[in-house]
């Protein structure tokens, strides 16, 4: 399901893609829209009985699909703009929902060619058809290892308050939701977004993450939240092990 997504991708990737802008702004190619389909195809074959919300799909549609107490929630090709750019910074999120709960969560890292998946107390990597559990790790004593995204100089103020709590051994940018696998197999200690997002970039890491052993939360460090008319979730912090913060509002 996932890699294969994932090798579509890669052949729009590299033997070439049009590039549209959606009514927000966005960045839509064609790439992203034979990806949907052929996700959407494989999770129907699957689960019949169990509807997707997709990045792709209307909101009516996705309305409809949310009311189920079980539904998909999928971003067939998340960090489009990464994709556009050939910076490898692109992957293919999938979450099963449960009364709008996390439950089981996969991303598919095609330029790496891993997948991840985490449900309950078991998180994973697949690479080369070898399966290996994976777990999040301590904050190492000489500094934490820190992720952001690709907005970070919108919201300067508050990533530096945020740091000021740590020592921080190293920070880097990437987009996509491929943070979140490198805090579930304890590479990365600590991911931050300030910015709005949607459900279907968060959910599917929040399950691989939590069943590795890590914490995700809002940024007053509550419960992250999902169901959102919009689908929209306005930042979350995750981490590889508890921390006590001051909230962000």
């Amino acid at each position: 399901m996932g890699q294969e997504t994932s090798q579509l991708l890669l052949s729009f990737y590299d033997k070439g893609f049009e590039v549209e802008s959606k009514d927000d702004g966005s960045p839509l190619t064609n790439a992203d829209l034979a990806a949907d389909a052929c996700l959407q195809s494989a999770l129907k074959k699957l689960t019949p009985e169990i509807p997707i919300v997709s990045e792709e799909s209307s909101l009516e549609v996705n309305e409809k699909s949310a009311q189920s107490p079980l539904y998909w929630i999928i971003d067939p090709l998340d960090g489009t703009r990464g994709f556009i750019r050939k910076n490898g910074h692109f992957c293919v999120n999938i979450a099963l929902m449960e009364n709008h709960k996390p439950l089981l969560g996969v991303i598919a890292l095609p330029t790496e060619n891993e997948v991840y998946v985490g449900h309950g107390t078991a998180s994973f990597k697949i690479k080369d058809g070898l399966r290996e559990a994976i777990y999040t790790r301590n904050f190492p004593e000489d500094g934490v290892d820190a992720m952001v995204g690709s907005t970070k100089a919108q919201h300067d103020d508050l990533y530096e308050s945020f740091f000021s709590h740590f020592k921080v051994a190293s920070l880097k940018a990437r987009g996509g939701a491929s943070k979140f696998c490198y805090i579930a197999r304890g590479d990365v200690d600590l991911y931050i977004r300030f910015s709005k997002c949607y459900e279907w970039d968060v959910a599917a890491g929040h399950a691989i993450v939590e069943a590795a052993g890590g914490i995700v939360q809002n940024l007053k460090g509550g419960t992250l939240n999902y169901g959102d008319p919009q689908f929209v979730t306005r930042g979350f912090m995750v981490f590889g092990q508890k921390h006590d913060l001051p909230t962000f509002s």
